[in-house]
């Protein structure tokens, strides 16, 4: 296998590969970015808090779970609660991994780790990132929102589906 870099900046490189499929050398190209997080942070038993964050790729609001990437020798539990943390103000004492999974493994090596976050506690002076705004919504709202399609984020969506459909019922 042979790993070329085409392009790299502070969040991620582009990268040629040629890997043996068969009896020959195929050409792929694929993105290296760090891992991510997305939390389904539980203020109380039922819902969830939910974010309008403006996305720059898409220059455009969209409605999300908490999310964010690892730093550097971050594990994914410690980069879950610095989130949360950053971005709603909020200390969460019960963390759970959830699931983990590939962002686009067609395209990208990033991996996505689900935790659940209870027994939320306030936090005084939180350093809140700005850029977003956070609303408790209770799980049949959710439901509701994702038929619609007023959640269009496939990482919410999959994080709400997956918590409803099969932690709820056990």
């Amino acid at each position: 296998m042979v790993d070329t870099v085409v392009y790299m900046n502070h969040k991620f490189s582009v990268e040629r590969i040629e890997v043996p499929i068969g009896r020959k050398m195929m050409g792929f190209e694929r993105v290296k970015a760090p891992d991510a997080v997305t939390v389904l942070a539980m203020p109380d038993s039922e819902s969830l808090l939910i974010e309008k964050r403006y996305r720059p790729a898409l220059k455009r609001m969209t409605v999300e779970l908490p999310f964010g990437l690892l730093d550097d020798g971050e594990n994914p539990v410690e980069a879950a609660k610095r989130i949360i943390k950053e971005q709603t103000g909020y200390v969460f004492s019960n963390y759970t991994l959830m699931m983990k999974t590939f962002m686009n493994p067609y395209i990208t090596t990033q991996k996505d780790y689900f935790y659940i976050a209870k027994e939320k506690k306030a936090v005084k002076n939180a350093r809140r990132d700005g850029m977003s705004s956070f609303t408790a919504v209770k799980f049949d709202a959710l439901l509701d929102m994702v038929e619609r399609n007023y959640i269009k984020d496939n990482k919410t969506i999959a994080g709400i589906l997956y918590y409803i459909n099969t932690l709820m019922k056990r």
